[in-house]
């Protein structure tokens, strides 16, 4: 979160209350019941909140939070949810959401002072669109939780996170292989894999990776632009390029530079910061029958950099209504 200060503007900041969780078991009971017993003391806590305990000024207490309601309604070409998740600024004034299901933010526009049983207008949600979807790759949930995670290493296997928490296992980057996605013929949760990362080469040494996908187009428009919608769920100093029918071409049709400093796969995640990238693709560059796209991560200096994809489709150009 970025917070913005005027010079000579006095700030603070808060941290806690931190709520530490200490269980035990018998020698002879299940090690993964403290696993499930401090989610459920997690969940109670969750419940209790905002505290009343906490005596410091600066924090504070229940009856002094304030409250948002409102309805955000869909304007799509498709149904979907009404279910949202929404935040506040630090600065307090403004209410983004996202909708599970949909690339990118919706945004409340006007000015909002926080305090208790504040109910905004309707908002009119609008997701980023240029045209009909021709295919799409993976779930619009800011994760990247749906695609293929491998089988830890049988030397650093943890049993306590098996079971439920496959990405929280050491190593998983460095089964990264090199891999195809045929659009129609691949499955994100069987062909693909949970990260983007560079391909350990043996001796501390890695190298750049490209993911190619493959897709046919029976009929192209040359005249108009289609739109390659990316949907980052993690990146960590990366560089993302793009690609179209040729690997090796010198200027990609889209390079933002370096991006990301989460680290959400050296945490053993499969979320981050989210970064959502609408990349204009002339249909001159298109052919009729099989195409290719090349994602390539460019950057090497560490093994630290890579991206996780939350969601990729290719839009035909606008139709009128």
């Amino acid at each position: 979160m970025r917070q913005e200060v005027r010079d000579g503007e006095p700030w603070k900041k808060v941290y806690g209350p931190v709520f530490v969780c200490l269980n035990s078991v018998p020698e002879s009971g299940d090690p993964n019941s403290l696993c499930a017993d401090a989610k459920h003391q997690m969940l109670q806590e969750t419940e209790n909140w905002p505290y009343d305990f906490p005596r410091s000024e600066d924090y504070l207490s229940a009856d002094q939070h304030g409250s948002v309601t409102g309805r955000r309604k869909n304007q799509d070409l498709k149904n979907g949810s009404l279910a949202y998740v929404c935040w506040i600024l630090a600065n307090g004034k403004q209410v983004y959401a996202w909708v599970p299901g949909y690339i990118g933010d919706c945004k409340y526009d006007s000015c909002v002072i926080i305090s208790p049983g504040i109910t905004l207008d309707n908002v009119i949600y609008k997701p980023p669109r240029n045209g009909p979807a021709l295919w799409e790759i993976g779930i619009p949930d800011r994760t990247a939780i749906e695609f293929f995670a491998p089988d830890p290493s049988p030397l650093f296997t943890n049993p306590l996170y098996l079971a439920h928490e496959k990405y929280a296992q050491y190593g998983l980057r460095d089964r990264y292989h090199d891999l195809v996605f045929t659009v129609g013929d691949s499955n994100y949760e069987i062909n693909g894999f949970f990260a983007q990362v560079n391909r350990n080469i043996g001796n501390h040494a890695y190298v750049p990776t490209t993911l190619p996908i493959v897709f046919d187009l029976q009929n192209i428009d040359e005249s108009a632009t289609y739109t390659l919608q990316i949907a980052l769920a993690s990146s960590t100093e990366a560089e993302l390029q793009v690609r179209i029918n040729d690997p090796n071409a010198g200027n990609p049709i889209f390079n933002e530079g370096l991006i990301g400093k989460d680290n959400a796969i050296a945490r053993h995640s499969f979320h981050g910061l989210y970064w959502l990238y609408s990349v204009g693709v002339s249909g001159s560059q298109l052919v009729r029958g099989r195409n290719s796209i090349f994602l390539t991560q460019s950057r090497n200096s560490t093994p630290w950099e890579g991206i996780m994809y939350d969601y990729i489709r290719i839009e035909g150009p606008p139709q009128d209504n």
